[in-house]
């Protein structure tokens, strides 16, 4: 069965990804004094399915491990919008630029020669710390319901919410 296909039919859907721990420690922060207070973070991956699955369910649990770290899911919040292929000069980025934490915020859409561009602006809140951390391998894949392969390193993926 194709993930679109999965993405509709699943209501229990959530999102799984990588992030610097900087990043989600000043996401928790901002967290613990409005949960509804949206962060953007970027990713230079088009995250078309999980725009389907927001579009489809509303938003969606999302789940993060630490690059460079163990791999275990550290965090979880709340995906909130996704927004493919972002110009800098459309109102919709700069909307959802307006949201970046401060330890991203001069990052633009990596604008600057060599570097990949900004394939998606996603926007997530009520981020946490887990209480009870779990190896990332412990999610099933929506699409056929394997495990996270032990190398994922970038990129996201859907996953069967826990």
């Amino acid at each position: 069965m194709r993930l679109e296909t999965q993405v509709k039919q699943n209501s229990h859907c959530a999102i799984f990804s990588r992030n610097y721990s900087e990043h989600l420690d000043e996401a928790v922060e901002i967290s613990n004094q409005n949960p509804r207070q949206p962060i953007t973070f970027r990713s230079s991956v088009i995250w078309s399915s999980a725009k389907k699955a927001i579009k489809t369910h509303g938003q969606r649990k999302i789940y993060f491990a630490t690059v460079g770290d163990s791999n275990l899911v550290r965090y979880e919040g709340n995906l909130e919008q996704v927004e493919l292929n972002p110009e800098l000069n459309l109102q919709t980025a700069q909307d959802l630029l307006q949201y970046c934490i401060k330890s991203t915020k001069e990052e633009g859409l990596w604008e600057e020669v060599g570097k990949v561009k900004v394939k998606t602006l996603y926007v997530i809140s009520n981020c946490r710390n887990l209480s009870s951390p779990f190896p990332f391998t412990h999610l099933r894949k929506l699409l056929d319901g394997s495990p996270i392969d032990d190398n994922f390193s970038y990129g996201y993926a859907l996953v069967y919410e826990r």
